[in-house]
């Protein structure tokens, strides 16, 4: 049962109790706070009961508005509304976790139409510091936004990029959420039309149900970024939001007959050119939907312009499951993301080629490379690491332990105290050792390498390369050895020539 619409009128006596508007406390945590609703009743509520307790209250009437004032002037706290017109709170929230300068600015949402739990869990996934209802007393909304403020006192690190995954996970519950509240307007207009029916005496008064529902399911339409309409049990389009308008308007020449009255089925069915593969099978998708045959279709498909390359994600959805009343289809614009995808892709095909190189330097070489995680103490090693230490293939389990373990005990200490400088905090090493062979054979290696640390210093992870210097080090020694005996000759010579 949803609650009553939200009137502040009778809380103006409320607030009138604390006083006159307080002057701005500089230690107050709250001293500038952004409210945002497009009811001005609203807004004199909340600017009201906030300056009486020492706050600096800018507002705003909608999302990009509010947006807007806040990447100029970012505020000490926001306070938001979720149903708005242009752009609605749940947007605004996405938006607001995603910039650099206002991710870490506290998001309060003050609602009074989004009641379900499913839509605070949703705000609260993208960010929302807290979930208010417009019931609330005014004593413990204050408490709420004093204790949301302390708990932001510190500050908290960047936030990582959102894989595609979760942002389709999000997408899919913001629409089920949406396309919930508008099902419940239906059905509230549905049951006025038969209380209508019903009591004709009370005309007027069922007239302004209808009336208020109405423009509470256009405004929530209204409210949604994503190309709406809204389908009978064949097809035909009965309504469309403000976004489908306007994309409508501004791609007329490529879909003229995507408007009220026409048959949305019709058209797809008929397309032609680059796009009528995909054209064919959402006909097929939404028809099955119509039927009853599936609860939902979801399909994303290019749609590009003249002037650019575009990709929407389309979803389907019945307006009442248990009665075949239609469905609700939403176009959402996924450029963005398919953009991302393709950038990572390349990424990911510039990092395997690179590899690739690196691999084949390092063969050329005759050079191992190795990598050790020093968090899970596992290792990842070339073949080429393990043949320096003697094995032909490589070797089932490696660590630092088992590396130690390979050194002879003449150069292990060295070449851990070597390590440990190198952890501590100057983060490259180079040593040469000595290791004796499974076939009992002694060789030289030389490693080189450098510790990575995470933010805090500690060390995570020691990646370097390693190299068999056996063939070097007996050059060396034979030298020394030639120049003694050099030495030894000149010294004979010497004293034979004194003598």
């Amino acid at each position: 049962m949803p609650l009553p619409r939200f009137n502040p009128a009778p809380l103006v006596p409320e607030i009138a109790r604390f006083g006159p508007p307080a002057p701005p406390d500089p230690n107050n945590p709250m001293t500038r706070v952004l409210i945002v609703d497009d009811k001005e009743d609203n807004l004199d509520y909340l600017r009201s009961l906030l300056s009486a307790h020492g706050c600096t209250v800018d507002s705003a009437h909608d999302g990009a508005e509010a947006l807007a004032q806040a990447r100029s002037s970012p505020p000490d706290l926001v306070v938001s509304d979720l149903l708005m017109p242009v752009m609605d709170g749940y947007t605004l929230l996405r938006h607001w976790k995603a910039d650099a300068r206002l991710h870490q600015v506290p998001f309060i949402v003050f609602t009074a139409t989004y009641t379900d739990p499913d839509d605070e869990r949703l705000a609260l996934n993208l960010g929302a510091d807290a979930f208010i209802l417009k019931h609330a007393e005014p004593e413990h909304l204050i408490a709420r936004l004093r204790e949301v403020q302390t708990n932001a006192v510190a500050p908290s690190p960047v936030p990582p990029r959102v894989a595609v995954q979760d942002e389709n996970t999000r997408l899919k519950l913001y629409s089920e959420v949406l396309v919930r509240k508008l099902e419940e307007r239906t059905q509230q207009l549905a049951t006025a039309n038969r209380d209508l029916r019903q009591k004709l005496a009370e005309r007027k008064i069922a007239d302004e149900k209808i009336r208020v529902l109405a423009e509470s399911q256009m405004a929530i339409l209204n409210a949604l970024p994503a190309h709406i309409a809204l389908v009978d049990p064949e097809g035909v389009i009965l309504s469309v939001n403000e976004a489908w308008r306007r994309f409508a308007l501004a791609n007329v020449l490529q879909s003229p007959d995507f408007c009220v009255g026409q048959n949305y089925l019709k058209v797809c069915e008929q397309a032609v050119g680059d796009c009528s593969s995909e054209a064919q099978a959402i006909a097929t998708g939404i028809r099955r939907v119509l039927r009853g045959g599936q609860k939902e279709f979801v399909i994303e498909y290019p749609c590009h312009s003249p002037d650019e390359q575009r990709w929407f994600r389309l979803m389907v959805t019945p307006l009442q499951e248990e009665r075949l009343a239609g469905a609700v289809i939403m176009h959402v614009n996924i450029t963005e993301r398919k953009r991302d995808e393709s950038e990572l892709r390349l990424a990911e095909r510039a990092a395997r080629e690179s590899e690739a190189r690196l691999g084949f330097a390092l063969a050329a070489a005759d050079v191992g490379d190795w990598s050790l995680d020093l968090r899970t103490n596992v290792a990842h090693r070339s073949l080429r690491h393990d043949q320096c230490f003697g094995y032909r293939e490589a070797v089932p389990q490696w660590g630092y332990d088992t590396f130690l373990a390979h050194i002879q005990p003449a150069d292990r200490d060295r070449v851990a105290a070597c390590f440990k400088t190198a952890m501590a905090g100057q983060g490259e090493y180079d040593a040469e050792f000595r290791t004796t062979w499974p076939d009992a054979s002694v060789h030289w290696l030389w490693t080189k390498g450098r510790f990575y640390f995470d933010e805090t210093g500690d060390p995570y992870r020691v990646a370097g390369i390693v190299s068999d210097i056996t063939a070097r080090k007996q050059a060396e020694l034979a030298l020394l050895e030639s120049e003694a005996r050099h030495r030894q000759i000149s010294a004979q010579l010497a004293k034979v020539l004194d003598s």
